[in-house]
C-alpha cells in the first residue's frame, strides 16, 4: 500500500504529514515503524512443510522531487470528495500554491466565500483572505480582488475623493437652512478638517522634492468609517422627509457621490491593512511585512509607491536597528525603480532592481556618494547591489510555494 503527501522542502504541506526536515528521509519515517510487519511470515513448499521465512526489512521512505500535474491536482480532489471541475481544480491549485490545508473543510469555506463573484482574481483573494484568518470577513474578498486586478489606485482613489469632497462643500455651504445651526456647522468643520489631512498626502512639497508625510492608517480608517455613516444617516434622514426642493435633491445627490469615493478610498486602505496582516499559511518561513502605498511625489499622474517594511519575527513590530524597507516607484527619466534597504545596527546595504541598463550604470556611478551620504549619518555602508530584474512587490507580501520543486514522499508498507 502506499501513503502520498507533498512537501515544499521542509514545511509540512496541506496535503499531508509533518515530515521533521532535519532528519533523513529515512529517520522521518520512523513515526511509522511502530507498525511493523510480522516477526516471522509462514509459507507452504511443495512437500505441504510449513516453514518460517526470515523477516523482511521494511523498505524506507523515497522522496521523489517532480513538479506537480494536472493528475495530483484531480487526485486531491477525488480525495476530498470533489468532483475534478475546472473551478474546482483552479481552487485547490490556489489553496495548495498558498499553503492552504487542502481539505474539505477549507475547501468549502473558500467556495462558499467566493460564491457569485466572477473576477479570475477572486479565488485568489478568498484563499489569501481566508489565510489572513478573514472566512466570515466576505468583502476583503473584493476588496482584495480590486487590489490583485490592479483595479485599485490609491493615488486616483485619493483624488476623487478630494473632488467629491470639494464639490459637496460647494453645495453644502449654500444650504443652510436645510439643517439646524449646530449639525451645519460641525460637518463643516469635519469636512474642513479631512481636507487637511488629505493634503498632507499630497504628492509635492513647494521645492518640488520628495517628502512622505506622516500618516496614521488605522485613525484614518475610522475617522472615515464614522464620517462615512454619518453621511449615510443624513442621506436616508433626507430621503424619509422628502426631497421636496431642488436644491435638497442636489445636496442630496452630492452626498451618494461623496458615500462613494468615501468607500473606495476606504477599500484602497484596508486593502493595505489586510495585506499587512500575518497569515495563517502552513509553515511559510518568508519574512513578513507592513505594508503602505503612497502618492508618488516623483512622477505626474495616478502614480502610487509601495512601501514594505519587514516585521520583528519576536514583537511583530518594527525594529529599528535591524530592519528591512523596500521600495518600488517609477521615476521620470530612470523608469520604474525597485529598491531593497538592509539595516543591521550602523551596517546599511541596498539592492537596486531595474531592467534599464543605464539605471543600474547610474546607480553604480553614485555609489560614492551614497557611501558619504552614509557615512554622514553614522551609517557604514557595506554593499550596493544592481539586480537585472524588476522588483515583485507581490512575492513579498503574498509568498507562495513553488509547485515546480516539490517532493513526492512515497512510503511502501
Amino acid at each position: 500500500m502506499e501513503g502520498v503527501g507533498y512537501r515544499k522542502g521542509l514545511p509540512e504541506h496541506p496535503f499531508g504529514k509533518v515530515v521533521n526536515g532535519s532528519k533523513s528521509v529515512e529517520e522521518a519515517g520512523s513515526v511509522n515503524r511502530n507498525v511493523s510487519a510480522p516477526a516471522s511470515s509462514t509459507a507452504v513448499d511443495k512437500t505441504g512443510i510449513s516453514e518460517n521465512k526470515a523477516e523482511q526489512p521494511q523498505k524506507p521512505y523515497q522522496n521523489i522531487a517532480r513538479k506537480m500535474t494536472e493528475s495530483d491536482i484531480i487526485d486531491q480532489l477525488l480525495k476530498i470528495g470533489k468532483q475534478p471541475s475546472k473551478e474546482n481544480k483552479s481552487l485547490i491549485f490556489s489553496m495548495i500554491h498558498h499553503g492552504v490545508p487542502a481539505s474539505e473543510e477549507v475547501f468549502d469555506i473558500i467556495s462558499k466565500m467566493v460564491k457569485g463573484k466572477n473576477n479570475p482574481k477572486s479565488v485568489e483573494s478568498a484563499v489569501v483572505s481566508f489565510s489572513k484568518g478573514l472566512a466570515d470577513a466576505s468583502k476583503s474578498v473584493d476588496i482584495l480582488t480590486a487590489f490583485l486586478s490592479k483595479e485599485a489606485n490609491f493615488s486616483k482613489n485619493l483624488e476623487n475623493l478630494r473632488i467629491a469632497m470639494k464639490s459637496f462643500s460647494q453645495i453644502f455651504q449654500h444650504t443652510e437652512e436645510l439643517f439646524s445651526k449646530g449639525l451645519f456647522a460641525g460637518l463643516a468643520s469635519i469636512v474642513g478638517e479631512f481636507d487637511e489631512e488629505f493634503k498632507k498626502l499630497s504628492k509635492r512639497t513647494a521645492d518640488n522634492k520628495m517628502k512622505m508625510p506622516k500618516f496614521n492608517r488605522g485613525t484614518m480608517v475610522k475617522d472615515l468609517s464614522a464620517f462615512h455613516a454619518f453621511l449615510a444617516g443624513l442621506a436616508e434622514k433626507m430621503t424619509e422627509e422628502g426631497l421636496f426642493s431642488a436644491q435638497s435633491r442636489v445636496l442630496h445627490a452630492k452626498i451618494e457621490e461623496l458615500l462613494h469615493e468615501v468607500s473606495q478610498f476606504l477599500n484602497s486602505l484596508s486593502s493595505q491593512s489586510i495585506l499587512s496582516m500575518n497569515s495563517n499559511s502552513y509553515n511559510m518561513v518568508n519574512d513578513r511585512f507592513f505594508y503602505w502605498q503612497m502618492p508618488n511625489p516623483l512622477v505626474d499622474g495616478h502614480s502610487n509607491m509601495d512601501i514594505l517594511i519587514k516585521k520583528d519575527p519576536k514583537t511583530n513590530g518594527i525594529d529599528p536597528e535591524k530592519a528591512k524597507m523596500i521600495l518600488k516607484f517609477d521615476t521620470e527619466s530612470l523608469g520604474e525603480l525597485g529598491v531593497v534597504v538592509d539595516v543591521n545596527k550602523n551596517k546599511v546595504g541596498y539592492e537596486f532592481h531595474s531592467d534599464k541598463a543605464e539605471t543600474r550604470q547610474l546607480v553604480r556611478h553614485i555609489s560614492p556618494d551614497l557611501r558619504d551620504r552614509m557615512a554622514a549619518l553614522n551609517y557604514d555602508l557595506v554593499h550596493i547591489k544592481t539586480m537585472k530584474k524588476k522588483l515583485e512587490v507581490k512575492k513579498y507580501l503574498l509568498p507562495t510555494y513553488s509547485l515546480n520543486n516539490l517532493s513526492r514522499v512515497r512510503a511502501e508498507i
